[in-house]
C-alpha cells in the first residue's frame, strides 16, 4: 500500500513538473546562448525568447543606393591640381587677369606683319601686353633681377589661327613659354593673300 501510494506520488510531482516546463510553441526552452534557440529568437535569462523589434531602427540602404564619390570630387583646397589645370593658369594669364602695377612692366614695339594682310594683328597684339605683364611679373618672384627683351614671331594661317610661336632669350628664359603661350592664344583674322608671319618685340623692365 505505501509503495503503491509512494508512486502515485512520484507520478503526479513529475506531471506537473512536465506539465510546467512545457508551453505551446516552444516559446520558453532552456537555453545557454542565442545558438540554442530556433527561429528569429534570443536566449534571455536562460530561456528562448522572441527577438523584440528595435524601435526607430531602419534598414540599411543597399550598396547600388550609396553615392560614389570620386576622389576628384573631394579635392582638399589648396592642394595641387593632378590634372594640371592650375599650371595652365598659370602659364596662360586670362584676358580678364590683372597685372600688378608695382612690379615689372612689359612694353610691346611695333608689330611687323610679312606675308598676307591681318586686319587685326595691331588690335590683337595690343591686348596681349597685360597678359605679357603677368607673365615677367611672375617671373620676378623666381628671378628678382630678370629683364630684358625678345621678339616673338608667329605664323598665322589661312584661318586666322596661330600654327607656331617661336623667339629666343636668354635673360627671359623662364618665362618664355608663358609668353608664347599668351601668343598661341591669339585670334586674328584670316590673312588676306596667304599665310601670314606676325613679329612682336616685346621689352621687359623693373619699376
Amino acid at each position: 500500500m505505501r509503495h503503491a501510494a509512494g508512486g502515485r506520488v512520484i507520478a503526479i510531482i513529475w506531471l506537473v513538473f512536465a506539465c510546467a516546463c512545457h508551453k505551446p510553441g516552444g516559446a520558453s526552452e532552456a537555453c545557454v546562448s542565442d545558438d540554442e534557440c530556433k527561429g528569429d529568437r534570443l536566449c534571455d535569462e536562460g530561456k528562448c525568447v522572441p527577438r523584440a523589434p528595435s524601435a526607430g531602427r531602419s534598414a540599411a540602404p543597399p550598396a547600388s543606393a550609396v553615392p560614389t564619390v570620386a576622389a576628384s570630387d573631394t579635392l582638399p583646397a589648396g592642394s595641387a591640381d593632378p590634372g594640371g589645370a592650375t599650371s595652365a593658369l598659370l602659364a596662360t594669364p586670362s584676358a580678364e587677369a590683372k597685372p600688378d602695377d608695382g612690379k615689372g612692366e612689359a612694353t610691346i614695339r611695333h608689330a611687323g606683319v610679312s606675308g598676307g594682310a591681318v586686319a587685326n594683328a595691331a588690335a590683337v597684339v595690343a591686348r596681349m601686353k597685360n597678359r605679357f605683364r603677368i607673365c615677367y611679373q611672375e617671373g620676378l618672384k623666381s628671378k628678382p633681377d630678370m629683364a630684358g627683351s625678345v621678339t616673338l614671331i608667329a605664323k598665322i594661317g589661312p584661318n586666322g589661327d596661330v600654327q607656331g610661336v617661336s623667339g629666343t632669350s636668354t635673360s627671359l628664359g623662364p618665362i618664355l613659354g608663358c609668353l608664347k603661350s599668351v601668343v598661341s592664344s591669339g585670334s586674328f583674322s584670316p590673312p588676306e593673300g596667304g599665310p601670314a608671319v606676325i613679329e612682336i618685340p616685346i621689352t621687359f623692365t623693373k619699376k
